[in-house]
């Protein structure tokens, strides 16, 4: 099975992307409309596979569909994200087969890493856990921000050592 690395991953996304676009200006929507879907489908495939090396499995028939979680995933996301763009659901449901079948036709029997979604700073992180922190939900910020509960209090005492330099130096 080739295995594609990184970059090659950013094929994947090409791919879908231009598949997305086409299928809904073939069908009468903005090209605003188009690139916003296929932005969503995108962002949600790497929120829900990012950092994971996924084997498109070739499907034959129907039932082959069965126990493909990415497969059924897809189809999901499609369907959800064209919902809230107000696709009336007969399209909705030809889209998301016809694009599951590009993504099948192109990437079928391969690998493909799915690359993590890009995560903001940790600078901005950071100014997130000190506007959420209120002397007590240390635990829940870890959780939220997927840190230690060390480090939110290391990020709470370096911001407060920070603040008063800055007093001082007034």
């Amino acid at each position: 099975m080739p295995a594609h690395n990184f970059h090659q991953s950013d094929n994947f996304y090409n791919n879908l992307t231009v598949a997305t676009v086409e299928h809904l200006i073939n069908n009468g929507f903005t090209l605003i409309v188009a690139q916003s879907a296929s932005h969503d489908i995108n962002k949600m495939i790497r929120t829900s596979f990012g950092g994971e090396l996924l084997y498109i499995k070739k499907i034959t028939t129907k039932d082959d569909i069965k126990g493909a979680g990415f497969d059924f995933f897809f189809i999901d996301c499609v369907t959800k994200t064209f919902a809230r763009y107000g696709i009336e659901k007969k399209l909705i449901n030809s889209a998301a087969i016809n694009l599951h079948k590009a993504v099948k036709d192109t990437f079928s029997g391969e690998q493909i890493y799915i690359p993590k979604e890009k995560v903001r700073s940790a600078k901005e992180i950071n100014k997130k856990v000190v506007r959420d922190f209120n002397g007590v939900n240390t635990k829940e910020l870890a959780k939220k921000y997927n840190y230690s509960t060390q480090h939110i209090y290391r990020i709470i005492r370096e911001d407060r050592k920070s603040r008063e330099n800055s007093e001082e130096a007034s």
